[in-house]
């Protein structure tokens, strides 16, 4: 670290620059899933599995009764499985197609899904549901993996497609063939399931042995399936460019919304990817991440100093995102008031802090109006108000 002298010396003269306002940093929770509900779920859990319905996509919708009638979800609220539906108990028809990737870095497996969900109630429905990924060894037998967490979907009427990832998933050797399943919860408990696929290792192309259990029958002849439309998808690159290396931005949150709504995380090389899109949607893509708290490391006196120095005209002065960051009160100029916050920062302070420990994307979000390609190399930059000086955060 540098010398402090300058510093003390330069805030005891300028102390009477500080403004008196409070910010407060609001901590936003990243991740696609909503955490469990808190009542006990050991009834929904796999293995065992409970009593289900597998769906036929093109079938009427029967009407259950259901066992133990209680509150239907409210939008936001934390869903309650098993609840008491609308008062028809209306099912869902549709089907559910998956995508494989391998990563070989780490050999694991990026699997998408893309459930396109027909809603033929005549109105608007919240329900709770899941996805669930499942392996096999012979293609007909399959064992529990990993699944989201339950949470409220809103089911337009008519056709709906939603979108789940299981991102860096680890995938057994014993198992060949895989298959998902997005599983509803508001007519006691039904499920339906994508077609058996084989695991993308490298060098293996099998073939299922047989119709997976619980796999949709074929539709009665004479009644057509509902068929998916084409899939375009939208990637990039989160990096942070207040570092000349451009390091990449793990766990940044970007949310999708338009024809589809859906959040994804960006990896450790700062990689994003929403998969299995609607062909001719349109789409915007916003990034968030969560803001530092104050005293995390990385911001520090070095950053401080340095930016004490770009307001008295000393050195060689910031540029670029740097310039951009030292500037925590938004006011177009490096001041006392960005130097005294990025000081109350470093030393846990909350208040007179402005925005030092942010984020700033750029650009703040990219919309897509109608896309029928592929989106590729759709990267954001970022970097956090205070950090200005390496060490950086990034």
């Amino acid at each position: 670290m540098k010398p402090l002298s300058l510093l003390i010396v330069r805030s005891a003269i300028l102390a009477g620059f500080i403004l008196a306002s409070d910010f407060a940093i609001t901590l936003a929770q990243t991740g696609q899933h909503k955490p469990l509900p808190t009542a006990p779920l050991e009834q929904y859990d796999d293995p065992p599995a409970p009593s289900i319905i597998s769906v036929n996509p093109a079938a009427p919708s029967p009407t259950p009764t259901p066992t133990s009638p209680s509150p239907s979800p409210s939008p936001g609220g934390t869903p309650t499985p098993g609840g008491t539906p609308s008062p028809t108990c209306c099912m869902f028809t549709g089907t559910v197609s998956t995508t494989c990737q391998y990563n070989a870095a780490s050999n694991t497996f990026d699997i998408n899904v893309s459930a396109l969900i027909n809603n033929p109630c005549g109105q608007t429905q919240v329900q709770p549901a899941n996805f669930y990924l499942e392996g096999s060894a012979d293609g007909t037998n399959f064992e529990f993996i990993v699944r989201t967490s339950i949470e409220n979907y809103t089911f337009q009427p008519g056709q709906n497609n939603f979108n789940a990832s299981f991102l860096n998933q680890i995938i057994p050797d014993q198992y060949v063939f895989y298959r998902a399943r997005m599983q509803f919860y508001n007519c006691g408990i039904y499920l339906i399931y994508a077609p058996a696929a084989p695991v993308c290792r490298p060098g293996a192309t099998p073939s299922p042995g047989g119709t997976p259990t619980g796999t949709p029958t074929p539709p009665p002849a004479g009644t057509p399936s509902p068929t998916p439309p084409l899939t375009v998808s939208i990637s990039g690159i989160v990096s942070y460019c207040s570092n000349p290396s451009q390091g990449p931005v793990p766990l940044a949150t970007l949310n999708l919304t338009g024809t589809v709504t859906a959040s994804t995380s960006s990896d450790g090389s700062g990689n994003y990817l929403f998969a299995s899109l609607p062909s001719g949607g349109s789409y915007t893509v916003t990034p968030t991440k969560v803001a530092l708290a104050p005293g995390t490391t990385g911001i520090d006196t070095v950053d401080v100093i340095a930016i004490q120095r770009q307001f008295l005209v000393l050195g060689t002065p910031l540029s670029g995102c740097r310039l951009n960051a030292a500037d925590v009160d938004l006011n177009t100029a490096i001041n006392t008031v960005d130097v005294i916050g990025v000081q109350r920062f470093f030393l846990g302070l909350t208040t007179g802090i402005s925005n030092t420990g942010k984020y700033q994307f750029n650009p703040i979000n990219r919309t897509y109006p109608g896309i029928v390609t592929n989106q590729t190399s759709q990267n954001y930059a970022t970097f956090i108000f205070g950090d200005v000086a390496m060490p950086f955060v990034h």
